[in-house]
């Protein structure tokens, strides 16, 4: 509170008057104060009024434009000040000013109208629809429409009772995309339908994505795409079809191709029966090729979770199929393909006959899982027939399956197999080739130049023989890659070749002996490379020499050594004598046990030079020279008796 007025002072200027006069100062010092502070909260208050007036006065709140300017009045009728907005005939830009439109921009409307007039097309392209909750003709027809008219159809959450099949444009291409695979669900309620189908007249670039097609043991396909380029099928699923699930192609005009197939879940729910479960997961009909097929899987479909009726060039990876429960609905094969396909990081899981089938020829499987539950003796890694050869398997894995189930070769007319093996890639159990027709049945090993081509036979993985085109480099006329048969210890270490081939010459070297034991024919010339000097051709009989030819005595040049002998040896197998010997150098022959014994008739008589000799009728030695005619047309030899 103000202190004035203020104490009256008197005319006595005594203790009294300076005391009120001090308090009087006090006062007017106060009252100052007062005053003071008073003054700035007036200035205050009028500074923040005027530089609301002040904002008021330049504030722009922008609001959609307006065709022209009288059309201001009559769109925003409500209008505060700083509400802005341009006229689309002028480009003018008019702000309210609390009382009226004022004009305070100019500029040129043509990016902004044509943006405008893109953006409102595009809304205009966009249809999102929701369930009806009907199950008559609606869902249907407003899918329908909308496919028809829009470019992108948006499926709200919810159940869309579908009773006629969804045909897709031919002519632009359609997007339709749900909330959510099992949130978006497109119901069949109609026998023999495909929900979605594309028939002949081929669209480009439309996709479906985000819902769940459930066949709802009515209809026969989720999906049948006749004729379609670079489609896109991503995050669906497909269910309870009594058909092929997904149907892809139609002949050699109507094609499926260059598409994209990912994030697929393909399921014959196990609470049916087994009995009406579809053929096929995915089936790409003559026609259905060079797609990519990727993160797929497929449950409880009865032949194969996916077939190529042709040569697809298709591309697979992470693809899992399987039966369950077991053994009830199990799948014939995991993948059935014919040919030009790479296959990586399939699971092929329990199937009852073979994990892959395959038909045709070039087919390349790596990283791949076959796996079975429990072993089932019928079945085998890859069943392979009608022509299949050019296979490629590179780091596959084999668990529970049958020792002898690992190929099943079913070749017919003209059909190799070729297999490639890189790495440490194994096929365990048998490989069995069962030629159908008068062909050749072939296994082939092939390796780049320079390298050997080994068929290895192992126990517990050791090797214990190779059979081996060796890496000898082939330089022309036939030279290199020679044959050759290797023994290796228990350890599975190399101990020595047995037998060497020679490719250019057709020639065979044997490195240790040689048992016959009904006969040897020879055609075109017998030869023992004999290393050693005991080394040699031996006779036995229960395991016992009886006779041997061996090279004998080191060579020491000259011709010298290296000469041939026969040796005897006893029933015990021990050496008796050498009855033959010739010598190399010299040629000279020498007979060093027993009698030296010829037929000695004149017909077989004992040659020396062009004389013969021999013994006649009577017992007597005759002599000729020249070959004798007779018993008698010679000489008798002196007088005998």
């Amino acid at each position: 509170m103000p202190n004035y007025p203020y104490k009256s002072l008197g005319t006595d200027l005594n203790r009294d008057f300076r005391n009120d006069l001090n308090e009087n100062f006090k006062g007017v010092e106060s009252d100052l104060r007062d005053m003071q502070t008073n003054f700035n909260e007036v200035v205050e208050t009028v500074s923040e009024k005027a530089f609301d007036k002040v904002v008021d006065a330049a504030k722009i709140d922008w609001l959609s434009p307006v065709n022209t300017f009288n059309d201001l009045s009559t769109t925003y009728p409500d209008a505060i000040e700083g509400k802005t907005s341009m006229a689309r005939d002028s480009g003018k830009i008019y702000r309210f000013n609390g009382t009226e439109w004022i004009e305070i921009q100019d500029i040129d409307p043509t990016a902004i109208n044509e943006v405008d007039s893109r953006l409102s097309a595009q809304l205009a392209d966009i249809a999102t629809l929701k369930p009806s909750g009907k199950t008559d003709d609606t869902d249907y027809n407003n899918i329908q429409n909308a496919i028809n008219n829009s470019k992108y159809v948006k499926l709200a959450g919810g159940v869309f009772n579908i009773t006629k099949q969804i045909n897709l444009p031919s002519n632009d291409p359609v997007s339709i995309e749900g909330a959510g695979v099992d949130k978006t669900v497109l119901k069949a309620l109609t026998s023999d339908i495909s929900v979605f189908k594309k028939d002949n007249n081929q669209c480009l670039g439309s996709s479906i994505t985000n819902l769940t097609i459930d066949g709802n043991l009515k209809a026969a396909h989720g999906l049948e795409l006749i004729s379609s380029k670079q489609f896109k099928l991503n995050r669906i699923r497909v269910i309870n079809c009594l058909d092929d699930m997904i149907l892809l192609g139609g002949d050699s005009v109507n094609m499926f191709y260059e598409s994209q197939i990912s994030e697929v879940i393909i399921e014959f729910e196990q609470s049916n029966s087994a009995d009406l479960r579809p053929n096929y997961g995915i089936h790409f009909l003559v026609g259905g090729h060079d797609s990519n097929i990727d993160t797929v899987v497929i449950k409880n479909v009865k032949l194969a979770g996916i077939k190529d009726d042709e040569q697809s060039n298709n591309m697979y990876s992470k693809i899992h199929s399987y039966g369950y429960p077991e053994p009830d609905y199990r799948t014939q094969y995991a993948m059935d393909v014919y040919g030009s396909v790479f296959i990586e990081e399939l699971y092929a899981d329990s199937a009852q006959t073979a994990g892959i089938k395959i038909r045709g020829t070039i087919v390349t499987v790596i990283n791949s899982l076959f796996f079975w539950s429990t072993s089932i003796s019928t079945a085998y890694a890859y069943e392979v027939n009608d022509g299949g050869n050019h296979l490629v398997f590179i780091g596959n894995q084999y668990q529970n399956m049958q020792p002898s189930s690992a190929i099943n070769f079913l070749g017919e007319k003209g059909s190799d197999l070729f297999i490639v093996a890189r790495g440490n890639n194994s096929i365990p159990g048998a490989l069995q080739i069962n030629q159908t027709t008068y062909d050749d049945a072939k296994v082939r090993l092939n390796a780049l130049p320079d390298n050997n081509a080994s068929l290895v036979l192992e126990t517990n993985g050791k090797s214990r023989w190779r059979v081996v085109k060796t890496n000898s480099t082939e330089s022309g006329s036939n030279a290199g890659s020679d044959l050759t048969i290797q023994r290796w210890d228990d350890s599975g270490n190399y101990i020595g070749d047995v037998l060497l081939v020679t490719r250019s010459t057709g020639n065979m070297q044997i490195y240790t002996n040689l048992t016959i034991e009904n006969g040897l024919s020879v055609a075109n010339g017998l030869y023992a490379d004999i290393i050693h000097p005991s080394d040699s051709i031996r006779y036995e009989t229960n395991g016992k020499s009886r006779w041997r030819i061996l090279k004998s005595g080191s060579e020491t040049g000259s011709n010298v050594g290296s000469d041939f002998a026969i040796s005897r040896w006893d029933d015990n197998g021990n050496y008796i004598d050498t009855p033959i010997y010739l010598r190399r150098d010299t040629g000279e022959y020498f007979f060093n046990s027993g009698a030296f014994q010829v037929a000695g008739t004149w017909q077989k008589p004992f040659k020396l030079g062009t004389t013969c000799l021999w013994v006649n009728s009577a017992g007597k030695l005759m002599i000729k020279s020249g070959t004798p005619s007779s018993d008698t047309d010679g000489t008798i030899v002196g007088t005998q008796s």
